[in-house]
């Protein structure tokens, strides 16, 4: 039986079925997780790493002024082309 080891995402733990573990990381940005032969194998890997994950966690918490950047350059990005296509619809529309 295999096991899976989700370090990072939605909710890092040790998982025994892929279908559980593959929701925790399906879609979240950075997601960190392997497969194990065994439970022992997994539980090392997962409890044996959580001084490191912690740091992990750490680090990601110091990063969400640049994902508001993003998330609002993104935002001008969409508004931008929307008037573009509203100008080029009207230029269309009036010849």
């Amino acid at each position: 039986m295999a096991w899976y080891v989700v370090h990072r995402g939605c909710k890092p733990g040790v998982y025994a079925s892929w279908d559980i573990a593959h929701v925790q990381v399906n879609g979240f940005n950075g997601a960190c997780y392997k497969k194990f032969k065994s439970k022992e194998e997994s539980d090392q890997a997962f409890y044996g790493q959580a001084e490191k994950e912690t740091q992990a966690k750490t680090d990601m918490h110091d990063k969400p002024a640049i994902r508001q950047i993003s998330f609002k350059i993104t935002h001008v990005i969409i508004l931008v082309q929307s008037v573009v296509i509203v100008f080029l619809s009207w230029k269309l529309m009036s010849s």
